[in-house]
């Protein structure tokens, strides 16, 4: 079924056109990492840079592994009008494979983001949980790294 041309503009604007989204991070190919995120306890595969849902918004998540087992996280948070939002945000992270207990490190302020340094003592699947407090929420996303510190 097609809609004609003036019906669809007018549907665009009694409905309001929706607000334009910032575009997610671009990573190089030799950065891309597998990230899966929880959502509603269900895990799914997002891109590097990827948007995750937040309540009231959105946060994006951008891992860059560095040299050594090490890897900056950068969360950048949005609320539902894509505007950038600030607040509280910190990770703790454990590997999957051992028990080495649980790190956790606080997220600062780097340009529009929140960037959390995430220590790798060795290679294999770990587990982030990204804690984030702003406007007067408070939340958790989880993230599952399957082969970080490689």
């Amino acid at each position: 079924m097609r809609i004609p041309a003036a019906l669809l503009a007018s549907l665009i604007v009694s409905c309001g056109a929706p607000p334009a989204l910032p575009a997610p991070a671009t990573v190089p190919a030799a950065k891309q990492i597998a990230i899966l995120a929880s959502e509603g306890g269900v895990l799914r595969p997002i891109a590097n840079g990827g948007r995750v849902a937040l309540r009231g918004g959105w946060a994006t998540v951008t891992l860059a592994p560095a040299a050594g087992g090490e890897a900056d996280l950068d969360i950048a948070l949005f609320d539902s009008a894509g505007r950038t939002v600030t607040g509280d945000v910190r990770a703790s992270y454990e590997s999957m494979d051992m028990d080495h207990g649980s790190t956790v490190e606080p997220g600062v302020l780097h340009g529009d983001c929140y960037r959390v340094r995430l220590s790798f003592i060795m290679p294999g699947a770990w587990r982030v949980v990204v804690h984030v407090a702003h406007d007067g929420v408070e939340e958790s996303l989880t993230l599952v790294l399957p082969q970080a510190g490689l």
